[in-house]
């Protein structure tokens, strides 16, 4: 083909040089080998010659430029031809090293020259675009979601939702790369909340948030549209083949429908979105005024439960708050140990809190500030719960936020209270570490449980380690903390 295009250039009249630099870029692009241009070495004098005698100059200088390149690309490939003669004759200035760079990138990669250095079984990385760790993170945690990358892999995505789109791409690159890293790079283009600014360290909890709300917002506009179809119909169409594939692009149907991921107990409804059904639970809060009894009862969504980390550890005799509205919930805590641990902040999170002072209710009924008691209860408890630990507090006197270093115990095991009495335990699949002592720096990694078997996975970027424990704080920098904590249902995948 190459020699057939070059034969082209010495006998057309017209689009000679357009068919001089298809050639250019072709000898560039396979310059990883000398065989093309080789091939050509008793056809390029006389098309030399041709673009002289038509005073085509660019396309003879391209030509030329190619020539030299590879005669310091393959010393001695030109030795003793007609065309090391015509380059000599043209004294041509030494080419720089910064053009050599220039030219050397426009080499095609082919699989074969493409580092496989992913060994089997091992997780790919993601590289880092420049202060991209805080999303790196979250992606390496939610690709190790079985239950989420299974409703993203199998939701049929159309026009209106390029971030689930993109989603997509960078799960299956993860899954099927022989490479020990791939770059979401398209994926940054389209989920980075707008407010962050590019090469600046940002808040991965502030990002999974948005990323959650951008894949409900797509879902959303496209059920408003009335271009969803449902999971059963997309798999049933397999028969129709590219042609219905077609006509689902120009139309733009997706899937919007999911598994529901809600324990509540309550009614059916309609099918909740993809993030509900996997991270999505339901907070009731319930406010009751002191003066006049009256109570207010406000039901909320939530995508991950936020945990204030106290900057003193309360003392080991200090009796903890009663749950009158959790019958029979204990938290135990292993005998000796004075580390604040995950439960406890589960139950700080769930105790009766008194609204007094400047922090009164506004009551209905008195039609004026009053005295309260807010009381949280789990209503339904999601089939993956994120809990993010609240490590960043806003110091008045540096006016910064600042990072709480508080060692917080992360069980293995966590067993979530819900109303009614009930329990719900979850198992720690995913840590996300901040190291670093402040939110404008430092650097976030993952900790990540292998899909079978007890091995954990540290994945820093592009870095992979396979580690035979989980995460430990006792055997880490106090500066690495956890930050973000991904559990799963017990008896979940």
């Amino acid at each position: 083909c190459l020699v057939r295009l070059v034969e082209q250039v010495a006998q057309v009249t017209t689009c000679r040089d357009q068919l001089v630099t298809l050639v250019v870029l072709m000898l560039y692009g396979e310059q990883h080998s000398q065989a093309a241009f080789q091939s050509l070495l008793p056809f390029l004098p006389e098309v030399l010659e041709v673009l002289a005698r038509d005073k085509q100059w660019p396309a003879r200088q391209m030509l030329l430029e190619a020539t030299q390149y590879y005669n310091i690309l393959f010393p001695g490939l030109l030795a003793w031809s007609d065309l090391e003669t015509a380059l000599q004759e043209e004294k041509l200035p030494q080419m720089s090293d910064e053009r050599r760079l220039q030219l050397a990138d426009l080499a095609w990669s082919y699989p074969g020259m493409i580092q496989l250095d992913r060994r089997p079984g091992q997780l790919a990385g993601l590289v880092n675009l420049g202060n991209t760790c805080y999303m790196n993170c979250v992606l390496q945690a939610l690709f190790s979601t079985s239950m989420f990358l299974t409703q993203v892999g199998t939701s049929r995505t159309c026009y209106a939702q390029p971030v689930l789109s993109n989603l997509q791409k960078v799960f299956r690159s993860l899954k099927m790369t022989r490479r020990s890293s791939v770059s979401p790079d398209q994926f940054l283009d389209v989920s980075r909340p707008p407010w962050f600014d590019a090469g600046l360290q940002q808040d991965c909890s502030e990002f999974f948030t948005f990323l959650m709300h951008s894949l409900e917002e797509e879902e959303g506009q496209v059920v408003e549209g009335h271009i969803s179809i449902s999971r059963s119909d997309a798999e049933g169409e397999n028969s129709g083949g590219d042609e219905d594939r077609k006509i689902n692009e120009v139309t733009g149907q997706c899937n919007s429908s999911h598994d529901s991921g809600v324990d509540s107990g309550g009614d059916t409804g309609p099918s909740p979105s993809l993030v509900q059904a996997v991270f999505g639970g339901q907070v009731d809060t319930c406010y009751q005024c002191q003066e006049c009894s009256h109570t207010s009862q406000v039901v909320t969504s939530f995508t991950e439960l936020h945990l204030p980390i106290p900057r003193i550890r309360p003392a080991n005799n200090q009796t903890a708050p009663a749950l009158p509205h959790l019958p029979n919930i204990t938290i135990s805590r292993l005998a000796g140990s004075n580390q604040l641990a995950l439960p406890d902040l589960v139950r700080t999170y769930l105790a009766p809190e008194d609204l007094l002072g400047d922090n009164q209710y506004q009551c209905d009924k008195c039609e004026g500030l009053r005295d309260a008691v807010k009381t949280t209860q789990i209503k339904a408890a999601p089939q993956h719960l994120t809990i993010t630990l609240l490590r960043f507090k806003y110091d008045s006197s540096s006016c910064r936020k600042v990072k709480l270093l508080t060692p917080v115990e992360c069980p293995d095991t966590l067993c979530l209270p819900i109303t009614g009495g009930q329990v719900v335990t979850y198992q720690l699949y995913s840590v996300v570490v901040h190291s670093g002592q402040s939110s404008e720096g430092g650097h976030y990694y993952t900790w990540v449980k292998a899909r079978q078997g007890e091995e954990w996975h540290k994945v820093s970027d592009e870095e992979v380690e396979t580690v035979t424990s989980r995460w430990d704080q006792e055997t880490q920098s106090i500066r690495d903390t956890p930050y973000m904590l991904f559990y799963r249902r017990e008896g979940l995948i």
